[in-house]
């Protein structure tokens, strides 16, 4: 899934200046994160959760995991808006 994410942003001509945004929570959040932060060595990205537990879910992940996921990646940025 995620090399039609990279394709599409390929063929859009996508540059550092694009913005990834995820509609939804869980798999779709962390698919849209990975491939906003290794498209082009990082871009910007949007996590849109549509349900109570998604906002649950991107809100806490990112302190449980935090330290754990910066070590194994080293590509740790924040959403734009979340």
């Amino acid at each position: 899934m995620a090399s039609r994410l990279y394709t599409r942003l390929i063929r859009q001509g996508a540059d550092r200046s694009a913005v990834v945004v995820a509609l939804g929570g869980g798999v779709i959040g962390d698919l849209a994160a990975f491939v906003a932060a290794t498209y082009l060595r990082g871009i910007r990205f949007v996590q849109v959760p549509t349900t109570l537990l998604a906002q649950i879910d991107s809100s806490s992940a990112e302190s449980r995991h935090h330290h754990e996921l910066q070590e194994f990646n080293r590509a740790f940025h924040q959403p734009s808006l979340s």
